[in-house]
């Protein structure tokens, strides 16, 4: 049994983001995946408050996505890793990952759940395929709970679809700009975790076909916000992150 613990809610593009770096190291891990809600027992009674991603290396308890891609890259030789140490350099990629952590990852959540949480023929097979026995046997009767304690606790209200769209517009634009120079990555000339936190935090909005997070097809989003996923998928930004998966990030099955 491996000794690298992952709790994770299986729809989480945060805890996409830990994932991926954990497979990107080789990382022997177990990961446990809860359905929302379901995970807030677990994750206390092994020391992680109430946050997801929570990694558990030993006797370490790490919380926080951006903590566990600092935590993994300690293993890596410095060719490999996601922060350089160089100063600047690892300024710029950290400058970078924070911005996309607290502005694009927040905003694709919320715009994601508003557009997906009233298609209950949509979200039922997703959360089904990501809850043990017993949750599969339970969601028909505590989905309606589920889906008013989300739209509570991401304040999802009718106009939380546009002002999250508008975060993500000013997300994508940015590194629009950035690209427009020429540059295969983001900051500097080596994959690093501005790339993957821009592609993992993305996957709301473009629903790349690689990767480990729980997600709809494509062919059933509903009209609106399919047309949307196409657009953000024919930016820039949004074509960069669809190849930064194909070329860093290896399926995993769920």
């Amino acid at each position: 049994m491996p000794s690298v613990r992952l709790i994770t809610i299986a729809v989480s593009h945060f805890c996409e983001k830990a994932r991926w770096a954990l497979d990107r190291a080789n990382v022997d891990y177990v990961e446990r995946r809860y359905l929302p809600l379901a995970h807030v027992l677990p994750v206390w009674l092994a020391g992680g408050g109430h946050m997801v991603p929570l990694l558990l290396d030993g006797k370490k308890s790490i919380p926080d996505s951006t903590a566990i891609l600092k935590h993994i890259d300690n293993r890596l030789p410095e060719d490999r890793r996601l922060f350089p140490s160089d100063p600047a350099a690892r300024t710029a990629v950290e400058e970078l990952e924070e911005s996309f952590d607290s502005q694009l990852g927040p905003a694709t959540r919320r715009w994601a759940y508003f557009h997906l949480l009233p298609e209950k023929t949509v979200t039922m097979p997703v959360l089904r395929r990501a809850a043990g026995p017993l949750g599969r046997a339970l969601l028909p009767v505590f989905f309606p709970l589920v889906r008013r304690l989300i739209r509570a606790g991401y304040r999802i209200h009718p106009g939380a679809g546009a002002s999250s769209f508008r975060r993500i517009q000013t997300a994508f634009q940015r590194v629009d700009s950035l690209l427009a120079d020429g540059r295969t990555y983001l900051a500097g000339d080596h994959f690093s975790a501005a790339d993957l936190t821009f592609a993992a935090l993305s996957v709301p909005v473009l629903f790349p076909d690689e990767g480990g997070a729980s997600m709809p097809a494509v062919g059933d989003l509903p009209s609106e916000m399919a047309r949307a996923v196409d657009a953000f998928r024919r930016t820039p930004a949004g074509a960069f992150a669809l190849r930064i998966y194909r070329e860093h990030r290896r399926s995993t099955p769920p």
